[in-house]
């Protein structure tokens, strides 16, 4: 295992490592999630400076991508990433959803507001050269009124009722939306459903005896955790150098959300 520490000195790693696999991950996709092979993905909200980081990790380790969900007014700012960075991410087959422009609550908005957010975003991302093919609500909050206006733009939509995901689910949730929508088990150091590693390892085992697709969801990626949301960088390792045994003897596939639900941009 490939020891990296998880701090701003090191993520420059990344342009080197994406530069390098230019035009070779495309060689390597999986087929869309049928419910005949147990599947993983890693979401990363916001996006924070420390995904570039989990990116090298990733990629080093695994040969794993993620999918971004970005807020694009946190874009550039302080501790967050630069659109640089998200191309190359992009270059090493991650994939990206709209988080909204400002991560409104979507119930206290207006219907101007609303459309701004969820088609606007879009927009925003798409000018720099970063396709979306999803939309993804900002605390997990879904409403008629954001799922219309996302049914408009996007291919799939994300909620929290966490659990995994499996072809039943996810027939009953278009049955009854009219869109796709990806469950992701949010990972973090307070409230949220996977705090340790034996948690996450519950998951992986399960997605592969059920054949499902388990997606782990992070947000800041720390040392030392300063809020229930952020995740501890050894349990982050953890869980991709476990992900990768499994990998590494067929048992689970990893892909993208996008890949997962064989779209392409």
């Amino acid at each position: 295992m490939i020891s990296i520490k998880f701090s701003l000195a090191t993520i420059s790693i990344i342009t080197v490592i994406a530069l390098a696999y230019i035009g070779s991950v495309d060689a390597e996709k999986p087929k869309p999630y049928d419910g005949t092979q147990a599947y993983i993905s890693f979401s990363f909200d916001h996006p924070f400076k420390s995904h570039y980081t989990a990116a090298s990790y990733m990629w080093q380790n695994g040969k794993f991508s993620g999918t971004s969900y970005i807020v694009t007014q946190s874009v550039n700012k302080t501790g967050s990433l630069s659109w640089d960075q998200l191309s190359n991410l992009k270059k090493l087959g991650w994939d990206f959803a709209s988080h909204t422009n400002t991560h409104p609550h979507m119930n206290h908005i207006t219907e101007q507001a609303l459309e701004d957010e969820v088609a606007g975003s879009e927009d925003i991302i798409n000018s720099h050269g970063i396709c979306t093919n999803g939309f993804v609500p900002p605390y997990g909050e879904v409403t008629p009124d954001s799922l219309a206006v996302a049914k408009r733009f996007y291919e799939y939509t994300m909620q929290f009722p966490q659990g995994i995901n499996n072809i039943t689910v996810f027939d009953a949730d278009y049955n009854q939306y009219g869109i796709k929508i990806i469950h992701n088990i949010a990972v973090g150091s307070g409230k949220q459903l996977v705090t340790n590693y034996n948690q996450s390892k519950y998951y992986i085992d399960k997605a592969i005896e059920e054949k499902g697709w388990v997606v782990f969801n992070f947000h800041d990626i720390v040392i030392n955790p300063a809020s229930e949301y952020d995740v501890k960088a050894k349990l982050f390792m953890q869980i991709i150098d476990y992900a990768k045994t499994k990998v590494d003897t067929g048992k689970l596939t990893q892909v993208t959300q996008s890949q997962g639900l064989g779209l392409t941009c």
